[in-house]
């Protein structure tokens, strides 16, 4: 029952919006999402849930773009996503810069992908099985903007 769940969120969450998009759109869509997120994060307070907050979505980004970053001869590794997290004692300013920073890295994949064409660019992801590159951006998109309205 999980797997038929997680499925059809892939489906209709990512794999299905992510058809009909280039690497360009996710440019384009990921500058202007990370520009949202930071001037949610500028307003929001210095809370220890805050900063948990932003410290999962940085995890997840950073980890999705490790996972990107197998359709370009780096090594697979099937690890989870708080490896990737910042430390725990990171101040809510070092931590808007690590989103900016970790934003800006998935933003150079979409455009390394649209320049140089892996010959593969499916990566399994834990929980939804093999996505393809513009799939995995989808959800590094999809998942930092619902993640960041928990931002207060």
């Amino acid at each position: 029952m999980r797997n038929l769940i997680l499925k059809l969120i892939a489906q209709f969450f990512f794999i299905r919006p992510a058809k009909n998009r280039t690497y360009g759109d996710y440019e384009k869509l990921l500058t202007e999402s990370g520009a949202a997120i930071e001037q949610r994060t500028n307003n929001a307070s210095d809370l220890p849930e805050n900063r948990q907050q932003l410290r999962h979505i940085i995890g997840i980004e950073r980890w999705g773009v490790q996972r990107l970053k197998v359709c370009f001869g780096e090594p697979f590794n099937r690890d989870e996503y708080e490896a990737y997290a910042p430390a725990e004692d990171r101040s809510w300013p070092q931590l808007i810069a690590d989103f900016k920073a970790t934003r800006q890295e998935t933003i150079a994949l979409a455009k390394r992908f649209a320049l140089e064409q892996p010959s593969s660019d499916v990566v399994e992801h834990n929980d939804f099985g093999p996505l393809n590159a513009r799939t995995w951006l989808q959800y590094l998109y999809s998942h930092a903007a619902k993640e960041a309205k928990g931002l207060r």
